[in-house]
């Protein structure tokens, strides 16, 4: 019994000292990763010379952004920024792919209702003469046809019916022809004439009618007005169609062409809209607005729109097969444009990229980027501050995404890649160099020998990678060490069947 409670003390601080061992092992443990994990500075997130060795506030009070050593067993590109799956998710990265879109423009602007000028129509007179009985009170009136305007007293036109008169009485039907004809290039009405031989008196004033439904534009006489032929009396214009007349950017004017749809609505009447289509377009800008002037044609059925009116326009352009990506993810500096790349695992660079026309939320690519390549939409600038400090923004990453073809030796072979001495790549600025491809499915290389010339048609793929889609074994010939035949001539592709 004294033998058993001895030993009961003994394993009762046995067991406190390996609970002790085991704590410390997993403090040291906790404390091996915490230290693994510790970041190298922080950084402001909109300036990354702003550095500090301590959390804190950046000078425009935002938090500072931890930054930490890369593994140095992963190979990346210069610029390369790793984010764990926690910071991704509080930043709010999203991204979007690139991707070969039909972008069709929308020109938006302005315009102003005007008439319709094809459909206007002056009245003057063709002799010199007076007004009476004028029944028009203003501009703006509408008049139909066959509507009596005034009437015209004029000593000539009397003068031509005595002589009409004269004709008939003498029976001499060329003069009565000769007559009948001198009032008509009066402009004096068919049905006058007739009267007057009915008649067979003359009349002091002769009337004038209008042929043609209309608007009164314009009205240059009165009651007495003494008119002359150099005098425009009435101008009549028609609002079964209009003109509208605006002004579109000197960067969209090569958007618009003759015939395209336009579409227009006005304040007055919401909810309505028209459809026309671009009747004309000026061969000259505005020098002061620097703006291009469109005309378009609008059917008017029921005289709703009114001339100077404001109108708000859209002029539906043809469209175009473009490399397009969200507009928002283009970050715009002074001297360049670049983006986020998304590399996947939480890896994002930031390249410089070229772009081209805007249409709506989407904007072209001309360089820098290829198809399947994703870019960061939200969160970009926080990367890209990052990023920028390594990266190589002064050339674009992708010299062009069309394949090229070049000749090489083939050095060595690997599970799905070779090695490949090959010559200069104008076309994408590389200069003769050996470097690894990767293989695509279909290319089968099992039967080539090393050493062997090849030709070999390569493309850019996802990722920044180059593969070989097609491969050519060619003659045995000395090569040089840039890999380029010695004093032979440039292979031809198209004999090839290339």
């Amino acid at each position: 019994m004294n033998r058993n409670l001895f030993r009961l003390p003994l394993i009762m601080i046995a067991f406190i000292a390996g609970m002790g061992v085991y704590h410390l092992w997993q403090t040291t443990q906790g404390s091996v990763a915490v230290a693994e994990q510790k970041p190298l500075y922080w950084v402001a997130p909109m300036d990354p010379n702003y550095r500090r060795d301590t959390p804190g506030k950046s000078p425009m009070g935002m938090d500072l952004v931890p930054v930490y050593e890369e593994p140095s067993d992963k190979e990346q590109f210069p610029g390369t920024v790793s984010v764990s799956p926690a910071v991704e998710n509080n930043l709010g990265v999203r991204t979007e792919p690139v991707s070969r879109q039909l972008l069709t423009p929308q020109v938006q602007t302005v315009g102003r209702v005007a008439y319709n000028e094809d459909s206007l129509m002056q009245l003057n007179s063709r002799v010199d003469g007076w007004v009476e009985n004028l029944t028009i009170a203003s501009r703006g009136e509408f008049v139909k046809k066959g509507s009596r305007l005034f009437d015209l007293y004029s000593p000539t036109l009397v003068n031509a019916q005595e002589e009409l008169l004269a004709a008939i009485k003498s029976g001499n039907s060329a003069l009565i022809r000769a007559s009948r004809e001198r009032l008509s290039s009066l402009d004096v009405p068919e049905k006058t004439v007739e009267m007057i031989v009915r008649q067979k008196k003359t009349h002091r004033t002769i009337p004038f009618y209008t042929s043609k439904d209309g608007y009164i534009s314009q009205l240059n006489i009165r009651d007495g007005s003494y008119v002359t032929p150099s005098k425009t009396l009435i101008e009549l214009a028609s609002l079964d169609d209009v003109w509208v007349m605006a002004d579109v950017f000197e960067r969209q004017s090569n958007f618009i062409e003759i015939g395209q749809t336009a579409s227009m609505s006005v304040d007055y009447l919401p909810g309505k809209t028209w459809r026309g289509e671009v009747d004309y377009v000026y061969p000259e800008l505005d020098p002061k607005t620097r703006s291009l002037r469109v005309r378009l044609r609008f059917p008017n059925p029921n005289t709703e729109l009114k001339p100077n009116m404001y109108s708000q326009v859209r002029i539906d352009t043809g469209g175009f097969s473009a490399l397009a990506i969200p507009a928002e993810a283009v970050i715009q500096t002074e001297g360049q444009q670049r983006v986020v790349k998304a590399l996947g695992s939480g890896r994002y660079r930031s390249v410089r990229v070229a772009t081209g026309r805007r249409v709506g939320g989407q904007v072209e690519i001309l360089k820098g980027l290829s198809v399947g390549e994703r870019v960061v939409t939200s969160a970009q600038f926080l990367l890209d501050s990052e990023s920028s400090i390594n990266a190589d923004l002064s050339r674009f990453e992708d010299k062009d995404s069309q394949p090229v073809w070049v000749a090489g030796k083939l050095e060595k072979k690997k599970q799905g890649a070779v090695t490949v001495t090959h010559g200069p790549v104008p076309e994408w600025g590389w200069p003769a160099m050996t470097m690894d491809f990767y293989l695509s499915p279909d290319v089968d290389v099992t039967s080539v020998n090393l050493g062997s010339r090849v030709d070999l048609q390569v493309e850019k793929s996802g990722g920044g990678r180059y593969q070989i889609i097609a491969m050519k074994t060619l003659e045995d010939k000395p090569m040089d060490h840039s890999g380029q035949d010695m004093g032979s001539m440039p292979v031809n592709h198209d004999a090839m069947g290339h």
